[in-house]
């Protein structure tokens, strides 16, 4: 433990030096990570990721340290970013796994969704559609009319966002 605070430090000196490398944020960001700081380490690879949007060990870490303080949205992103970045990535498909895992076998806490729904204008604006409203009315009712909903391109994006945010929990396909 002691050897990561006094890395900390030796990164935060090189951070002064050169600010604008995204390597030495993303260092700082996996002693943060060592040390269970992983606030702190978010902030560092977001940084690192802004500096450099295609740094791939940057994506990692920041979806890996959003999977432990368990906000699966934002670990998915960065997982998909990483396969955006390099389709084929093993480590971009081992992140999605664990956080379609968790997904599944984590109960919905009903106040964490609607803190990601209430932070999400794009989610508040679907929720309160009418429309969007009949939709999921009729989902509930009738599970099996979400291929029908999921081949309007327009209303398959906004149900898309409503599973992001949790409001609509997805089980896997049967084998």
């Amino acid at each position: 433990k002691g050897e990561y605070a006094e890395a900390l430090k030796m990164y935060a000196e090189a951070i002064k030096r050169n600010p604008d490398d995204p390597k030495v944020w993303n260092n700082r960001a996996a002693c943060y990570q060592k040390l269970y700081e992983l606030r702190l380490g978010i902030k560092d690879s977001e940084k690192a990721v802004e500096l450099d949007p295609n740094y791939v060990k940057g994506w990692s870490r920041l979806g890996q340290m959003y999977y432990g303080v368990k906000d699966l949205v934002k670990a998915k992103r960065a997982f998909q970013r990483m396969q955006e970045i390099e389709p084929g990535n093993t480590d971009a498909q081992k992140g999605l796994d664990m956080v379609a895992t968790m997904e599944q076998t984590t109960p919905a806490d009903p106040n964490e969704v609607q803190r990601r729904v209430q932070n999400d204008p794009e989610a508040m604006s679907i929720m309160q559609d009418p429309q969007m409203q009949k939709v999921l009315q009729e989902l509930q009712s009738n599970p099996s009319s979400a291929q029908k909903w999921m081949a309007d391109p327009i209303v398959s994006r906004k149900l898309q966002k409503l599973i992001d945010v949790g409001v609509i929990r997805t089980s896997p396909a049967p084998p």
